[in-house]
């Protein structure tokens, strides 16, 4: 029961970073939206098993299986390539242009979406 609280407030954690984030970047922006996507079937998968195990057992498997297809989908690969993305942005000190989305000469962050 405790785990299923942990990921609510990871869900309500990475929401939060989510909105935050819709000013700063792209790749953060797919980061957390994939986080909240995890954090709330998981959450759910959770509290469906604390409840009645042996009536919410096929629910929250089914759950679980979709917690996991928000992992190995599309949604990894993003949330995977905007973080590479930024870390080679970081590492290299802006010298290298790590995404195509980047003006070399910009000083915005990768792939800004301010307004």
């Amino acid at each position: 029961m405790v785990a299923g609280w942990v990921l609510v407030w990871m869900c309500v954690l990475s929401l939060i970073f989510f909105v935050c984030s819709l000013r700063t970047n792209i790749a953060l922006v797919a980061i957390f939206f994939a986080l909240v996507g995890l954090f709330g079937t998981l959450s759910g998968a959770y509290f469906l098993l604390a409840g009645n195990f042996d009536k919410n057992a096929s629910s929250a498997s089914t759950f679980v299986k979709v917690s996991c297809s928000c992992r190995s989908s599309g949604t990894c690969l993003l949330t995977l390539l905007g973080g590479r993305c930024l870390r080679v942005y970081r590492v290299t000190g802006n010298v290298v242009e790590p995404c195509i989305c980047v003006a070399r000469h910009s000083g915005l962050p990768v792939a800004d979406t301010a307004w």
